[in-house]
């Protein structure tokens, strides 16, 4: 890329945060990141959004990452959506999935969704007095939308174009079914950039497709440019984070102790990319930590540091502070008792959603049986986390926990949940 110089009409402060869009956490941008860096130059306020579709409760670190680059956009002046995709939930991002996901009915987006606003007040200022982000929502135009509208739609692109997905290709190649509702998915998170007639989109690299479908239905519906900005993902070894990786899904409504656990079990070669993907610590910090753990420096401190950040952003300081407390003090545990914490694969039984306290106590073989269990917790000797657990129909999702009965170290577990 070609050296930028800081013309004499703007400001240092002003060219940290053009730079901090066009590179921060960015995989790509599209057309190309030139383009997007004259808009950007030429003082025009755009209009920039990222859509999330409610398909769980709890946003999750990946939507961290999403937001971050969102608000980068708002500290440098521009409008803001945050869109929910309350109808595109219902079809379902059909992205990286190898078979067909179940249909969401309207009743289960409008419960997932209730809490995603104020998730999100974490990193977005929605209240700002000048610039606000706004909040917005899909079914507002895509409910309207006829079958001509439809078709008009879908006449402006082809059937070679679509298939060039990868996920349809795979699926097609593979023999597996691919539902024709999929197939909609990218026309209406596409169309939503023309309702909303925005001018950059943001998300993660894994939706580079979608998002640059939405920006040729931009050029055919309003004859203009549609600037995307592509983020890298978390990964480790060179895979995306997650089950594989041995990473577990961080979200926002997990408990401040299991989100600075959660991020203490990332792998060591996460650490760098995590500080510039999920936080905004300045980056010279960040290079001065990779060349500290390049040079031979235990990364242990470096990861503690990195989950008291990730953990202050999503539940606020002071429960930051305590859960790094309870953290260490597990660990001081654990060093003076001279044993390991054993760690518990626990799968979710086949047609539920959720692990019940009394599964997970007796699977992590600290109870005989389920009655045990009830006992136990009803007696308030079981926690989770560090929390004490005072209902005996609590449940749980996929995530990471460690289970205590009593106050000895031999009787804590940590268990992953699938």
């Amino acid at each position: 890329m070609v050296e930028r110089i800081i013309k004499p009409d703007m400001s240092e402060e002003q060219e940290i945060k053009i730079q901090t869009i066009l590179t921060r956490g960015v995989e790509a941008v599209y057309p190309h990141s030139d383009a997007l860096d004259a808009v950007l130059r030429s003082g025009k306020k755009l209009k920039v959004y990222c859509g999330f579709d409610p398909t769980a409760p709890s946003m999750h670190v990946g939507h961290l990452i999403q937001m971050q680059k969102l608000a980068d956009f708002q500290r440098a002046g521009h409008e803001v959506i945050f869109l929910v995709g309350d109808f595109t939930a219902m079809i379902g991002d059909p992205t990286d999935k190898t078979s067909s996901r179940q249909r969401l009915s309207r009743e289960q987006v409008l419960k997932n969704m209730a809490s995603y606003k104020q998730q999100a007040a974490r990193i977005l200022d929605f209240d700002n007095q000048t610039n606000p982000v706004k909040v917005l929502y899909n079914s507002e135009w895509l409910n309207k939308l006829g079958m001509a509208d439809v078709l008009d739609m879908f006449s402006r692109m082809t059937v070679q174009q679509l298939l060039a997905h990868e996920t349809y290709k795979k699926r097609l190649e593979e023999g597996k079914p691919l539902s024709c509702i999929e197939i909609i998915y990218p026309f209406m998170q596409g169309y939503d950039s023309v309702a909303m007639q925005v001018d950059v989109e943001v998300g993660g690299k894994d939706q580079t497709f979608n998002m640059l479908w939405g920006r040729e239905l931009v050029k055919s519906f309003l004859g203009k440019e549609k600037y995307v900005v592509a983020g890298r993902l978390l990964t480790s070894g060179g895979e995306k984070m997650g089950k594989t990786t041995g990473a577990r899904p961080i979200s926002f409504l997990d408990s401040p102790n299991t989100i600075f656990q959660g991020v203490m079990l990332w792998p060591d070669d996460s650490i760098c990319s995590g500080f510039e993907l999920c936080t905004r610590v300045p980056m010279e910090m960040v290079k001065k930590v990779g060349n500290a753990i390049y040079a031979g420096k235990n990364p242990l401190e470096f990861k503690k540091q990195l989950a008291l950040e990730i953990t202050r952003i999503m539940k606020g300081e002071a429960d930051a502070q305590a859960a790094l407390r309870a953290y260490e003090s597990l660990v001081e545990q654990k060093s003076n008792e001279g044993e390991n914490i054993p760690v518990i694969k626990f799968s979710i039984p086949e047609g539920r959603e959720t692990a019940t306290i009394l599964d997970l106590v007796v699977a992590a073989g600290l109870a005989s049986s389920k009655g045990q269990a009830r006992t136990l917790v009803q007696q308030g000797g079981v926690s989770i986390n560090g929390e004490k657990v005072e209902n005996i129909r609590a449940e749980y999702k996929q995530g990471l926990l460690t289970v205590r009965v009593g106050k000895k170290a031999t009787g804590i577990r940590t268990i992953e949940i699938f």
